[in-house]
């Protein structure tokens, strides 16, 4: 399966898995993406001031720099269907997962300007890397840590997730049979989002740079 869970003390209503319609290609078993099913669930969640809509996504691996990455396209398509999705919710979103994109590059923009998202890290003015280095589950050739998984919020037409707090945990390293382990390959982030309530207004639109 996707590997995707949502866990919430509140009750999920209206689950929804969606699988990407372009994810891996089948012949690259090495690069697992199209095996693993990738794609992304979302949920409502009620609160004290209205529903709120939690998504959590992993999209397609970047193998390569950007320059000669072959699957670029592939996570553009992954975007736009993310995005598709997103447009019809009304309420605030909050979305979190593994998006295989980097700050400041044109994926991560056209994420940002297709959905209306806001960028927690930033906002916050809090980038941590997820992926650090050395890494007992990683390869060799990595140079440095990076940040590829994310927090993302989006205001809805009656309230807003403001976030409030972006903290990267289960990062520390321990013995297991005599091995260095880590809970991932990945760190993990814990978001802390206010759904604050607020006068009717439209939903961000698309811009033509995007």
């Amino acid at each position: 399966g996707s590997g995707l869970l949502l866990l919430s003390r509140l009750p999920l209503r209206d689950p929804v898995f969606e699988r990407y319609r372009l994810a891996g290609l089948p012949q690259r078993i090495h690069h697992g993406d199209y095996w693993g099913g990738k794609g992304f669930v979302m949920a409502r969640i009620g609160t004290d001031a209205g529903f709120v809509t939690v998504l959590d996504t992993h999209l397609h691996a970047q193998y390569t720099d950007d320059p000669v990455d072959e699957y670029r396209a592939m996570r553009a398509a992954q975007v736009i269907q993310l995005a598709a999705a997103v447009s019809a919710r009304r309420e605030p979103v909050v979305a979190l997962g593994d998006f295989n994109l980097r700050s400041g590059n044109p994926d991560h923009a056209v994420l940002i300007g297709l959905t209306g998202f806001r960028h927690a890290a930033l906002a916050l003015d809090h980038p941590q890397d997820t992926v650090l280095e050395p890494s007992p589950y990683r390869g060799q050739g990595h140079a440095g840590g990076e940040r590829i998984d994310d927090a993302f919020t989006r205001t809805g037409e009656r309230a807003d997730a403001e976030p409030r707090q972006l903290e990267r945990v289960f990062d520390e390293t321990f013995a297991i049979a005599g091995e260095t382990g880590t809970y991932s390959d990945h760190a993990g982030l814990r978001l802390v989002a206010e759904v604050v309530p607020q006068a009717p207004r439209t939903l961000p639109t698309v811009t033509p740079e995007t």
